[in-house]
């Protein structure tokens, strides 16, 4: 309530204004193992419900203050499959804490985060944002290589926002397509291994979009670059990001296409690469528990990855969408499809599955090392069906 009548006795002020809004929204997921004796014999589920509301102060064209106060309710756990997320109620690390448990027990979670708050100041060719936002860069749309703060995962079911990390970010623009971002981001510390400094340079030549990345991300030098244009009918995009480590440069690259062949259908793909990880499957378990892995900045453990994903408007209230993600060596491939229904105008209703397609974990003879509990044999294998209904409410 504070942040709420605070912001209502700024909107009296002359010239502001103060826009309210939000949603809440539900996720019930179920569970369908395969067979194994590390898992239940039996299916599971988990079930999710967020609320947020969504403050807005403006002060004529220069001063926006947003807050974003979100209160999240977690039944049921869908632990160890760290592919699969709703994507609400997500967290990342505070400068300033404001996230309260306001229940944590086996049987329920319950939580309250502010995920935005913070004030822009925007003056003709300049803007600077500072607190709580997001932040993301590249052009990747399921493989993120430059995506280094707090990313999403392609198997994420909602990513409508972002989680918002404590930041400095200052734009700098030049004519009508030029911008210099440089961004100042808490991870965990104001250390240089506990934060992220970036420069990121975007301009277009032609009809082609080119940018520039250099950062020092977890104590990290990063460098990267990305390009977007189009060949014909069809979107050619890439991002390229090489980070030097103390065992020495680990590269990372996507490059993707997207079509849309016809005014409803719109089609995704993309080729992924890289140097971190193992091509070997016994060695996928010793990565889950490295940092990099453990917060978030990778996920896959592979080397070589293709995705593709499809989308369909059936009728203008009713649309589909399927996803494949495979990794190229193992063999295998996570698989996914999403029927969504606008209800009515601020009701959404989304019903979706997802599923591991490959060798699933050989039985364990023992328990030392890891892997032996679990035998990984392919990537996606490991991941069971789950399938999952969405409603969305909005206000």
């Amino acid at each position: 309530m504070a942040p709420s009548f605070l912001l209502g006795l700024l909107a009296m002020a002359h010239g502001a204004t103060l826009d309210v809004g939000g949603h809440a929204k539900t996720f019930v997921l179920a569970v369908w193992p395969y067979e194994h004796p590390l898992l239940p014999q039996d299916p599971f589920a988990q079930s999710t419900l967020s609320g947020r509301l969504t403050l807005a102060l403006r002060h004529e064209e220069w001063l926006r203050v947003d807050v974003h106060p979100e209160v999240s309710l977690l039944a049921g756990t869908l632990s160890g499959f760290g592919s699969i997320a709703t994507g609400v109620g997500q967290e990342a690390p505070e400068a300033i804490p404001l996230t309260w448990d306001l229940e944590d027990s086996d049987a329920l979670i319950a939580r309250l985060r502010v995920d935005r708050a913070a004030a822009t100041l925007a003056r003709p060719g300049f803007e600077a944002t500072l607190g709580r936002q997001p932040i993301t860069f590249g052009e990747g749309r399921l493989f993120t290589p430059l995506d280094l703060v707090a990313p999403f995962t392609p198997a994420t079911l909602d990513t409508e926002y972002k989680p918002g990390v404590d930041a400095f970010r200052a734009d700098l623009f030049s004519g009508t397509s030029s911008v210099l971002t440089a961004v100042a981001a808490y991870l965990g510390d104001w250390t240089p291994e506990g934060s992220a400094l970036a420069l990121h340079g975007r301009t277009t030549l032609a009809s082609t979009d080119l940018a520039l990345f250099a950062g020092l991300v977890y104590g990290e030098p990063v460098l990267g670059a990305s390009a977007s244009g189009s060949i014909g009918p069809v979107g050619v995009y890439g991002d390229l990001a090489a980070t030097i480590t103390d065992d020495g440069t680990q590269g990372r690259g996507v490059l993707g296409l997207l079509w849309r062949p016809t005014d409803t259908t719109t089609v995704i793909g993309e080729v992924y690469g890289q140097s971190f990880g193992s091509g070997d499957p016994d060695e996928y378990l010793t990565f889950a528990v490295d940092d990099r892995w453990m917060r978030g900045d990778l996920w896959l453990y592979g080397h070589a990855y293709a995705g593709l994903s499809v989308g369909q408007e059936i009728t203008p209230l009713v649309s589909a969408n399927a996803l494949v993600l495979g990794n190229l060596l193992d063999p295998s491939a996570l698989v996914g499809g999403t029927l969504a229904w606008s209800a009515a105008e601020d009701a959404d209703l989304a019903l979706g599955i997802l599923a591991g397609a490959g060798q699933r974990p050989h039985e364990p003879s023992s328990c030392v090392p890891l892997e032996a509990c679990l035998g990984v044999r392919s990537e996606f294998g490991l991941v069971p069906v789950v399938g999952y209904l969405q409603t969305r409410f909005y206000f």
